[in-house]
């Protein structure tokens, strides 16, 4: 018995010191719904033999799975029965494995291939040598094969803030490692002056191998192993060392079968390399502020948490931060990023590095990064995309860096310490008029009303704050509480004690965002009816009509006045069309339906004016290329209400009963109307109308848009606040048709926004982004004119100022939100739909 074993063994020590190979295996990219996925999750979930799943994506809805060439009839078949759209991404593994060799030991270290972990520790120690006084080589752990776990510790002066970079830790993502150290030599050699100012302020802890036994496998065995070498059994190996860590070990998004590839272990920190480097890291987490894992691929920058989708209580800081991260990396090369927590973005991960370095030290600042590319070459990135990955993951960290450091400046980030409690991710959307029944000619005032941000996180929660909203005089809510969300409400003063009380009993957390709403009123710039129309102040809807009439006066064979319905009180619904020749394709812009968001009346009214005024050769194309119907405000008699009576005012103004007046004019179109829970009383500001197109706003607007719907392809709906840039659909998360061509044009949009000042904006369909609403105007264009193309824009800011924005935020607020139409018709274009 002892013989055979033994000679068991040799055959298996034989075989492993093969090369595995992965000969016409192809990779196929599979676009899924949260059916078809679960489905096929279901399917291969305990099946390690013949699939791989490379990448899940929740935002892109893809999944990128690896298929043995002998199971190709099988997965074919399945793909038949769960009816999932594929394509075949990569058709043979082994060539781009064998395009990606790693260099040859002899060679000296470089940036143009890949390199053992023999190289990567001697390069580690010939530049600590090289710069004693500036590198410390670093043993932070060891590993099951009794390799060290080796780093570096760069550090220009004492007491510097520190950044640590954890990398590979997923054997197979090469690029990681490789990025980590273009990183290290650039902090040690770069002439770049922001690149000194960043390596010389801070100490930088940077492992680039957290894995070496699994790294050395894919060199020596399997190019595409993951997980770490302890074995489990006779034929599984390995844990997957970013499920092994002890916070929220194994509660989501991992295995506890062995030779699954995400596979837990069988308790936390089980594995010694992830139980060897949190004693280490443990050691140091005074020194550090910053925590950054690489890993790759899927162009991704993620923050806690992986375990749940409940948000870390700086989300909106981590998210704005993120934003200017990615807007920095996509400078150089044009590399789209998203950005997210990783439960939402990805998929569910518990037991992650990030998520044990958030829950258990609390730090100001984690981020995840999933490297190139998107999926061409996946895992087995060629050399060539080294340094370019390495150079733009740099300006990203240059541009994460020096806006913590502003942020730090302002007392929002202390090292190590976030003192910042949970703001907002979507700002307040919903607000409930103050005071609804009275007629009246003087201004209502909202003198010491509050704005208050409230934590929700039980459905018991929301029901009582929706309860309370049904005191109108005292409680408005100014954006609707949902599970894991914010809401916001605004309380009158002598409401407040009753208030603080039932936050008290419902144990919602909450703070003050506004404390007087009336002193951000009274700060507005109004123009006055006799100056001329201008971009630095706001107009009423009299000067905003008599403008267009100039317009038309002014450029005869180009612009033409549109009257396209009335209102209750007998206002019109004026736009204009813009022509500068026959038959070009249309866009239609829809503004100012909510009475209250004054900036968008006021951009649309500034991009109308750039179409006719503007030298950029850019904005001329753009401008004479299209036919242009701009209708800046469709909700008249609520604008006006707005600035004679109750700034505040959302809906129109049809009374419904003795004290109730209008419907909101963006629930009462007739598509999906009152589907579900638009069950709300006449006064609320919810209110869908007692029938679809009951309000006679609605019932002409439509009208109209019904008979050019072949005129335009393009509907933009402006609204505010809360940057964001949204597309059906809003009455429910079942995606359009053209989901991905909306969220592809969508996300160069909003890079193309936030360049001019880094404005930042959130992408998705509305329900899923927001919440859903039903009888919205998109949906119905979606749905009766089959408009390819249509986005529902929510424009600054994100809560300083709400729905009061200052009016020098006008022309800067219609400068980017001009670049992002530009950059929707671009793409739109390169997509055919022009």
């Amino acid at each position: 018995m002892t013989i055979m074993w033994s000679i068991i063994l040799c055959i298996v020590i034989s075989v492993a010191g093969k090369q595995i190979t992965f000969e016409n295996y192809k990779v196929f990219k599979i676009i899924t719904t949260r059916s078809t996925r679960n489905k096929l999750f279901n399917r291969l979930g305990n099946i390690s033999d013949g699939y791989s799943f490379w990448k899940v994506s929740l935002v892109s809805k893809q999944v990128d799975l690896m298929v043995a060439p002998h199971k190709l009839p099988e997965f074919y078949e399945m793909m038949a029965q769960i009816q999932a759209p594929y394509k075949v991404y990569i058709d043979n593994v082994q060539t781009l494995i064998n395009r990606a060799m790693p260099a040859n030991a002899s060679m000296k270290f470089d940036f143009k291939n890949y390199h053992d972990l023999d190289t990567i520790y001697k390069n580690l120690d010939d530049l600590a040598n090289q710069y004693p006084n500036v590198v410390q080589s670093i043993v932070g752990g060891k590993t099951y094969e009794g390799r060290k776990i080796k780093g570096v510790k760069v550090s220009f002066k004492p007491n510097n803030p520190g950044v640590f970079i954890e990398s590979g830790i997923h054997a197979r993502e090469w690029i990681a490692p490789a990025t980590a150290m273009y990183i290290f030599h650039q902090l040690l050699t770069s002439n770049n002056t922001e690149v000194r100012t960043l390596a010389e302020s801070h100490d930088w802890y940077i492992f680039p191998v957290f894995n070496p036994d699994g790294y050395v496998y894919t060199h020596t065995t399997n190019r595409l192993w993951r997980k770490t070498r302890k074995p489990y059994g006779f034929r599984c190996y390995g844990c997957d060392p970013n499920r092994n860590w002890g916070y929220e070990w194994n509660t989501g998004g991992s295995s506890n079968n062995p030779c699954s590839e995400t596979y837990a272990g069988p308790m936390p920190f089980s594995e010694i390399e992830t139980r060897s480097m949190s004693t280490y890291i443990s050691s140091i987490s005074d020194k550090f502020y910053v925590y950054i894992a690489l890993h790759s691929y899927s162009q991704l920058l993620m923050f806690p948490y992986g375990y749940t989708a409940d948000h870390v209580d700086n989300y909106d800081l981590l998210y704005d931060i993120g934003m200017k991260t990615i807007t920095a990396l996509a400078k150089r090369y044009g590399t789209d990023y998203t950005v997210g927590n990783i439960a939402e973005t990805i998929y569910v991960a518990s037991g992650n590095s990030a998520d044990w370095i958030k829950g258990t030290y609390n730090k100001s600042i984690v981020y995840t990064y999933e490297l190139r590319d998107g999926g061409q070459y996946g895992f087995l990135l060629p050399p060539e995309q080294i340094i370019p990955t390495g150079e733009e993951t740099l300006d990203s960290i240059i541009a994460m860096l020096k806006e913590a450091k502003t942020l730090k400046k302002y007392g929002l980030i202390y090292i190590c310490v976030l003192k910042l409690k949970k703001s907002i991710f979507i700002m307040w959307k919903i607000i409930l008029c103050m005071i609804m029944g009275l007629v009246t000619a003087e201004q209502i005032t909202f003198d010491n009303y509050k704005v208050i941000k409230i934590n929700v996180t039980t459905n018991r929660q929301v029901e009582l704050l929706n309860q309370i909203a049904k005191d109108p005089d005292h409680f408005s809510i100014w954006k609707e509480p949902s599970v894991n969300k914010q809401a916001e409400l605004m309380v009158a003063p002598q409401k407040l004690s009753e208030f603080y009380e039932l936050m008290a009993q419902i144990q919602a957390p909450y703070k003050v965002s506004i404390e007087n709403v009336q002193a951000l009123i009274n700060q507005a710039t109004i123009a006055k009816a006799s100056e001329t129309f201008d971009f630095t102040k706001y107009h009423t809807l009299d000067t905003i009509y008599n403008y267009l009439d100039d317009l038309e006066k002014k450029y005869p064979n180009i612009v033409q006045t549109v009257v396209a319905g009335k209102s209750y009180e007998g206002r019109e619904i004026k736009g204009v069309k813009i022509s500068f020749k026959q038959n070009n394709p249309g866009v239609f812009f829809e503004s100012g339906i909510h009475a209250r968001e004054w900036i968008a009346p006021a951009t649309v009214l500034y991009i109308l004016d750039q179409l006719l005024t503007s030298n950029n050769r850019y904005v001329r194309n753009l401008a004479e290329s299209h036919n242009w119907y701009i209708f800046p405000v469709c909700n008249p008699d609520g604008y006006v209400y707005t600035y004679t009576t109750n700034r505040m005012w959302r809906k129109t103004r049809k009374p419904y009963g003795d004290n109730c007046y209008g419907t909101d004019p963006n629930r009462n179109w007739g598509y999906t109307w009152q589907s579900a829970s638009n069950d709300s009383g006449p006064c609320t500001e919810t209110y869908p109308g007692p029938a679809p197109f009951s309000d006679i706003e609605i019932k002409s607007l439509s009208k109209y848009i019904k008979s050019i719907c072949n005129k335009f392809y393009i509907y933009l709906s402006f609204h505010s606040y809360s940057q964001l840039l949204m597309f059906p659909y809003s009455y429910t998360v079942k995606h359009v048709d053209n989901y991905n061509d909306l969220n592809n044009i969508g996300w160069k949009a909003k890079i193309a926004l936030a360049k001019r000042y880094g404005t930042n904006y959130t992408l998705g369909d509305i329900a899923e982004t927001i919440y859903e609403a039903y009888g919205s105007s998109v949906d119905w264009v979606k749905f009766a004119c089959g408009t390819p193309l249509l986005f529902a824009y929510e424009l600054r800011d994100q809560g300083k100022y709400g729905f009061l924005l200052p009016s020098k935020e006008i022309i800067p607020t219609g400068e980017e939100t001009l670049d992002s139409i530009l950059a929707i018709l671009k793409e739109a274009t390169v997509l055919g739909y022009s």
